[in-house]
C-alpha cells in the first residue's frame, strides 16, 4: 500500500454572511495546491487505483478536492482523520483501501505525527507538501520514504 501525505494549502478566515468568522483555502493556496496537484499525476503510477481522503475541515476538504479533480476521482471526507494516531489512520487504510494509493490531505501536526511514527524521521512540510510513503504489508507500523517535495519543487515536474 502506498500513502501521499500532502499537507493543506494556506488558509485564510473570512467572515460569512451570518456574521460567523471561518477559515477557507486562500487563493494563494489554491494554485499551489492546483499546482503541486499536476506534479501527483507524474508521480503516482498510471495504473493504479487512486483515493483522496481527507478531514471535513473547510481547508484540507478543499485541498482535497483540487487533488481528486486533477486525479480525476472524488474525493472522501473522513470524520476521525483529525487524529495523532496513526494505528487508526492504518487501520482504515486497511479496511478501505486495499491496495489503493491513498493521498492524505491533513495539517502539518498531523503529517509530521504520522511519518515521525512511520520512518522515524521529522519532515518538515509546509503548505502543499508532500510525500510519498510505502507501508509495509507484514508490518504496517513501519514504511520506506519515497520522495518528499515542497510545493516549490512539485510545481517544476512536468
Amino acid at each position: 500500500m502506498e500513502f501521499v501525505l500532502f499537507q493543506q494549502g494556506e488558509g485564510e478566515e473570512i467572515i460569512d454572511k451570518s456574521g460567523q468568522s471561518k477559515m477557507i483555502l486562500s487563493k494563494k493556496g489554491a494554485k499551489a495546491v492546483a499546482n503541486s496537484s499536476r506534479a501527483l499525476t507524474r508521480l503516482i503510477p498510471r495504473k493504479v487505483k487512486v483515493q483522496v481522503w481527507s478531514s471535513i475541515s473547510p481547508i484540507a476538504s478543499e485541498t482535497a478536492e483540487l487533488i481528486a479533480e486533477e486525479l480525476g476521482v472524488k474525493r472522501k471526507l473522513l470524520r476521525n482523520l483529525e487524529t495523532e494516531d496513526i494505528t487508526f489512520i492504518l487501520n482504515t487504510a486497511v479496511q478501505y483501501g486495499g491496495n489503493d494509493y491513498i493521498v492524505i490531505v491533513s495539517t502539518q501536526d498531523h503529517l509530521q505525527a504520522w511519518v515521525q511514527h512511520l520512518i522515524g524521521i521529522q519532515l518538515p512540510f509546509a503548505e502543499a507538501s508532500a510525500s510519498g510513503l510505502s507501508i509495509n504489508p507484514s508490518d504496517p507500523q513501519k514504511s520506506d520514504l519515497l520522495w518528499f517535495l515542497h510545493s516549490k519543487y512539485l510545481r517544476n515536474i512536468n
